[in-house]
């Protein structure tokens, strides 16, 4: 059920996706790690109680879904427009601030994914019971839960960033931005629908 969730095309994979094709391996793979750190520290937040914190108070879940939906929209304007300005896509090839700006994006488009963080939550808190919260198996959910996110999106920036995918990723990168702007203003709709439809 982890790697599943992990495999789903979602912000997290498009994201790391376009960081291979446009900046290369090395700036892909940090923005996996990035994602990483981000399941890990979701993973942390169930460990340490987030589910009853979110279960006992509807307005930190609105704010926080509230704020995922715009940082997505914006994300999403962004990559759309970026795909009709050759001019964004230079910018991000011959970018000084690559390695730490690829870190950050996977790390902040993981903890704005509030339902992606949802689903560890209640990954963790099934498969670790309440009263086991304190135990070395949850401590080791979480390292695992990270390592395995990692294993994932490594493999995923190498295979992205080997010459003959990253030549067709850059290709068709006009369309693939399209794409994946689509999907993250998706996401924000689906996150704005929810809040009304509560």
């Amino acid at each position: 059920m982890c790697v599943g969730g992990l495999a789903v095309p979602g912000p997290d994979f498009f994201t790391v996706v376009r960081m291979s094709a446009i900046r290369g391996r090395y700036s892909g793979i940090l923005c996996g790690l990035g994602v990483s750190l981000g399941v890990t520290i979701w993973g942390w937040a169930s460990f340490l109680g987030a589910r009853i914190l979110i279960k006992s108070s509807g307005s930190i879940t609105t704010i926080l879904e509230s704020m995922s939906a715009f940082i997505y929209l914006i994300i999403g304007i962004y990559t759309i427009y970026s795909s009709t300005n050759a001019a964004s896509i230079d910018q991000d090839l011959t970018s000084n601030k690559v390695r730490g700006s690829a870190f950050f994006m996977g790390l902040v488009t993981n903890i704005m994914n509030f339902k992606g963080g949802l689903f560890v939550v209640f990954l963790f808190s099934s498969i670790i019971p309440m009263r086991e919260l304190n135990s070395d198996g949850g401590f080791a959910f979480v390292i695992f839960l990270g390592m395995i996110t990692a294993c994932w999106y490594f493999t995923l920036a190498l295979v992205c960033s080997h010459t003959p995918v990253r030549q067709k990723l850059m290709a068709n990168l006009k369309y693939f931005d399209l794409c994946s702007g689509s999907v993250f203003i998706l996401f924000a709709l689906f996150l704005i629908s929810s809040l009304y439809s509560k």
